[in-house]
This record gives C-alpha cells, sequence and structure tokens, in this order.
C-alpha cells in the first residue's frame, strides 16, 4: 500500500471512530487496513478474543461461514468483491446476529470510493437494524415507515463516504478542484431528501384542495431527468417522448414524481423486449388534468394479470425466474398518485405491449398565465431530487 493512501485513510480515522456504527476500511482485495472504535466494542461486547483485525482478510473471513449462516456470507462474499471490482456502486444486505438473549438483525452497507492517488478503498458499514425490524410487526405504517428508514440511513452512508473523502482531498490540496466528488455527495443528499418528502407524504392527511403546498414542477424537465438516470439501458431500446403539456405545470412533491416514473420506467424496460421501445407522453386531459403515459413495445400482460397488476407482490410467474423484483413496485405507484388524489390504469395485451397511465386533478395544474413571476425557476430545483432511478 502507497504512503499517500495510507495519508488517506489515517485521515479518516477520526470521522469513522465517531460513527456510531461498526465500519471498516479495506483495500480492493479485501484486507483490512482500519476498524473503527465501535466495531471494538462491539467485538468486545461479544467476547472476541482473536488476533488484530488489521491485516486480515475480511471478504476471505465472510466466506468462511458456514451453517445457517452459509447463506448469507456468500452473498455477503458476492456482493462485497462486486462493489471492490467496480461492478457495483454499492452493496447492502440485511442478516440476522442473535445474540443468546437477545435477537439481533444488522444491515450491511458497502460502498467504493477512488482516492486522489487512483487506489480503490472500500467502506464497510454494519448498522443495527434491530428496533426496525421489530417495528415492522406492529403495522402497516410501521412497516414502510422502517423500510424508509433503513432506506434514509443508507442515503446518510453514501453521503458520510463521499463528504470525508471531499474533505480529504481539499485538505491535501487546498487549490485543486474536485468537483466530483462534491456533486456525488450533493446527488446523495437530494436523494435522502426524496425519502423524508416521501415518508412525510404517506403520514400527512391527504392535501387540501384548496391550498396545494408543493412548489409547481416541470414534468418534461423531470421525465428527461429520469430516463437519463437510467444509463446505458436506454441504449438497449428506443425512447421517445411526446410533450403537448404547453407549459403546464404539475404540483405534486418531486419524490412521489419520480418515485412514479422511477417504477413505470424500470418496468417499460425490464419487460421490453431486444430493440424495443418505449415512449413517454405527457398531456392535457379534457378535464384540464395532466396526464402520463409510459407505454412499452414489450411482452404484455394479459387480461389476468393486469386485474392483479396494482396488487402488492403480484408477479408474471412465466417472467419472475428470469428478471428480478419484489413485485411492490406498481403498487407503490397507485399508492402515490391516488394520495395525490389521482388514479392510475393499464391497457396491454400478450405479445403487443403494455401502456400505464397516470391521472393527476386539474387543481394539481398551473398553467404558465397562471404562474407568479419567481416559479419559473423551480423546474431544474425539483429535478435534483430524482437524480437515479434508485432513488
Amino acid at each position: 500500500m502507497g504512503a499517500e493512501l495510507v495519508v488517506e485513510v489515517s485521515a479518516l480515522i477520526a470521522q469513522l471512530d465517531a460513527w456510531p456504527d461498526s465500519a471498516v476500511v479495506c483495500d480492493p482485495e479485501g484486507r483490512i487496513l482500519f476498524v473503527n472504535r465501535a466495531w471494538r466494542r462491539f467485538a468486545a461486547a461479544n467476547d472476541y478474543d482473536g488476533a488484530d483485525f488489521v491485516g486480515q482478510n475480511y471478504f476471505a473471513v465472510c466466506a468462511e461461514s458456514e451453517g445457517v449462516e452459509r447463506r448469507d456470507s456468500e452473498a455477503v462474499t458476492v456482493g462485497l468483491r462486486r462493489v471492490a471490482a467496480g461492478a457495483e456502486e454499492a452493496f447492502t444486505y440485511r442478516y440476522p446476529c442473535h445474540a443468546p438473549h437477545q435477537k439481533r438483525w444488522f444491515k450491511l452497507v458497502a460502498t467504493a470510493h477512488d482516492s486522489f492517488t487512483g487506489a480503490r478503498i472500500v467502506i464497510v458499514y454494519h448498522l443495527n437494524v434491530t428496533e426496525e425490524v421489530d417495528a415492522v410487526s406492529e403495522s402497516e405504517l410501521a412497516t414502510r415507515t422502517a423500510m424508509l428508514a433503513h432506506d434514509v440511513r443508507s442515503g446518510l452512508n453514501g453521503v458520510l463516504g463521499y463528504v470525508q473523502l471531499a474533505q480529504i482531498h481539499l485538505s491535501n490540496d487546498p487549490e485543486a478542484a474536485h468537483t466530483t466528488t462534491l456533486r456525488r455527495a450533493e446527488d446523495a443528499g437530494w436523494r435522502i431528501n426524496s425519502y423524508l418528502e416521501e415518508l412525510m407524504l404517506k403520514a400527512r392527511a391527504q392535501p387540501r384542495q384548496d391550498a396545494p403546498s408543493e412548489t409547481p414542477l416541470d414534468v418534461a424537465a423531470i421525465v428527461a431527468a429520469e430516463i437519463a438516470a437510467l444509463g446505458p439501458a436506454t441504449l438497449e431500446v428506443r425512447v421517445s417522448t411526446a410533450d403537448t403539456l404547453d407549459g403546464t405545470r404539475l404540483r405534486v412533491p418531486t419524490s412521489v414524481l419520480c418515485r412514479i416514473l422511477q417504477n413505470l420506467l424500470s418496468n417499460a424496460f425490464k419487460f421490453n423486449v431486444d430493440h424495443g421501445w418505449v415512449k413517454v407522453s405527457m398531456r392535457l386531459n379534457s378535464s384540464g388534468g395532466v396526464e402520463i403515459t409510459v407505454a412499452d413495445g414489450g411482452v404484455g400482460m394479459d387480461a389476468a394479470m393486469q386485474a392483479r397488476a396494482f396488487q402488492r407482490f403480484s408477479r408474471d410467474a412465466r417472467q419472475s425466474a428470469r428478471i428480478e423484483g419484489s413485485g411492490l413496485g406498481l403498487a407503490t405507484v397507485k399508492e402515490l398518485v391516488e394520495a395525490c388524489d389521482g388514479d392510475v390504469s393499464v391497457e396491454s395485451a400478450p405479445a403487443r405491449g403494455t401502456a400505464f397511465t397516470v391521472r393527476f386533478p386539474a387543481w394539481r395544474t398551473e398553467s404558465q398565465h397562471q404562474m407568479s413571476p419567481n416559479s419559473g425557476g423551480h423546474a431544474e430545483e425539483g429535478t435534483k431530487g430524482c437524480v437515479s432511478a434508485d432513488c
């Protein structure tokens, strides 16, 4: 390991030692460079009396587990190696780690960062999520809150890692421009903000029709941002848009529109065919409301599948073996749209593609002549909350 990398890792120590959860820093091969104080406290509290952690191969240790833990350890080992190799930006995995007198669950979050020397380090956090997991059985609201809390904590880890690296870079060379690292930190922060917006939407009562408070959004700009966030996936199919909104904007929370588009676009790409197409249409309906249709030329759905498309955990058995998914995406779309007083429908046929249409009421729109002089500056701000399809 080079001297400059030693300096960079050393600079992380003070910050990671202040982190309340266990953290370990490894090189790309899995050798441990540093463990924080929380890691050592956890080891001591669980009667670990083995060799010092630094220098051990963490990836190899993970792979050595046997018995009921083997499946978890194999999944973690594969995920860590993919992050270290650059095949994935991040990896998360929830696993049990029960003590003799307590049921405990932890969530592993791994991210990789390229240092200013070009060397790669992997930071792994182990978050105690026992309280959140226990809360899941209490109610549906508790379930959604716990899931969102996990996402927020994962996002916070990303912010922490990128900001730490930015601070290190600036301390080593105050004159250098580290725009990429700082931009990633900002994007991660906006992602957290979108999670919080969605959490507040689910918790509060239905919005008042006479006083919508959301900033009017440029629908076309957000659609463009979500398509761009799909990255290489857009090279596999023909993607087009059609906008006849004539400048009309939509008053819904940014995170809601982003999540709706993410889920619908994700389905359109996942269930497409080779060299297929996806089209997003935006228009005003006869009552003055905004309609957004995401259509594809994919495999389509039969009548039975359409009837249960918006049910939770509903998936096409013929496709589930080859296409990943939880069966929650369309159910989430329906919940979010209805929370904004809208509705969603589907039209499809086997081998002829699928079209999902989301409709928002007219009172949630704002035409150009209704806009205040300052409202035009919010289009770019609205797109910041949806920086990736993984929002």
